[in-house]
C-alpha cells in the first residue's frame, strides 16, 4: 500500500524486535522514505521501567500514542530534566555503539520536533536505545541492524514534544511533560 510502512515492533522478549503486518503512515518529516533503508520503532511499544512513565494517548501524535513523562511525578525528580534528554545505544556485548543528546536550548518551535540523536553509529543486532540516564525507556532496534554489512553506518532520529512552562517553547497552564513519540534509524549513505 503507498505511503505506508510495515512497522517494527518491540516483542516481549528482551533485545529484539519483530515485523508485524501493522502498518502506519511514514513520518511526514522523511521525504526519502524507503523501507530498505528506513525503521520506524514507536517508543510505546518499548520497554518503560519506572512508574515515572506512562503510555497515553495523544491526537496531536502522527502514531497516537507516546510515552508521556510528566511532572509534578513522585516517581520522578523534574530537575533532572530541566536541560537536556540524554539517548544512548547499547549491546551488552559490544561497546561504544555511540548515543547522543537534546539539549533543550536547541529547541526552537513548540510541538513536536524531530531531533538527530545520533549519527554515524554502529548497530548489532541485539543493541537496544535508552533514555535518560537512568535508562527508564528502552527500546530494542537491532531489527535494523544490517547483519550482512556490519560496518553500515546509521542515523539515529527521535520526536518530541515539551510542554509546560519548565521547557522550552512550552506555555504556561500545561502540564510540564517531555512526550516521546518514536525513534527512526536511517541507514547513512
Amino acid at each position: 500500500m503507498k505511503n505506508t510502512v510495515k512497522l517494527l515492533l518491540s516483542s516481549i522478549c528482551c533485545f529484539c524486535a519483530v515485523l508485524t503486518a501493522a502498518e502506519i503512515k511514514p513520518p511526514e518529516f522523511f521525504k526519502d522514505w524507503n523501507e530498505e533503508t528506513h525503521f520506524d520503532f514507536p517508543m510505546y511499544k518499548g520497554r518503560c521501567s519506572n512508574k515515572a512513565l506512562q503510555i497515553k494517548d495523544d491526537p496531536t501524535s502522527e502514531i497516537g500514542k507516546v510515552v508521556a513523562l510528566e511532572f509534578p511525578n513522585p516517581h520522578a525528580d523534574i530537575k533532572k530534566y530541566k536541560e537536556w534528554i540524554f539517548f544512548g545505544i547499547h549491546d551488552k556485548n559490544v561497546k561504544g555503539l555511540g548515543g547522543g543528546a537534546i539539549l533543550w536550548k536547541h529547541v526552537k518551535q513548540p510541538g513536536w520536533n524531530w531531533y538527530r540523536i545520533a549519527t554515524n553509529v554502529k548497530l548489532t543486532k541485539n543493541c537496544y536505545g535508552y533514555f535518560f540516564t537512568t535508562w527508564i525507556l528502552q527500546q530494542p532496534f537491532g531489527a535494523a541492524a544490517d547483519i550482512t554489512f556490519p560496518e553500515q553506518k546509521y542515523e539515529v532520529w527521535v520526536r518530541v514534544k515539551l510542554t509546560g512552562p519548565t521547557f522550552p517553547q512550552g506555555k504556561a497552564g500545561e502540564k510540564d511533560g517531555i512526550y516521546i513519540e518514536r525513534i527512526v534509524v536511517k541507514k547513512s549513505k
